[in-house]
């Protein structure tokens, strides 16, 4: 049977998706690409992501969260949590850590 909405109805209800991948960031970020294309409301969905990567050979082993964003066209790159980025197009990599 499906899962009532909550109380607050179903205009503010979410959807939680967990995607455990191993050494398969290209297709993983198509997943992403494809997943947030296709919600009704992408704003309402929320992802767990686990990789397993290369990290001795990162280049050949490109992670999820990478591919998805060159797909999206933003770029990622390491640094300090709470940095502000000044309207770079970038995710940030310490709030999916």
């Amino acid at each position: 049977y499906p899962i009532p909405p909550h109380s607050n109805g179903p205009a503010k209800s979410t959807i939680f998706v967990s995607i455990p991948h191993f050494r398969d960031g290209k297709r993983c970020g198509q997943t992403l690409q494809r997943l947030f294309a296709t919600a009704a409301h992408p704003d309402r969905v929320h992802v767990g992501l686990i990789e397993q990567t290369d990290t001795e050979h990162p280049q050949d082993d490109p992670t999820c969260l990478d591919e998805y964003c060159k797909l999206m066209g933003f770029e990622t790159k390491d640094h300090p949590p709470g940095v502000a980025h000044k309207g770079e197009k970038q995710a940030d990599r310490d709030a999916v850590r």
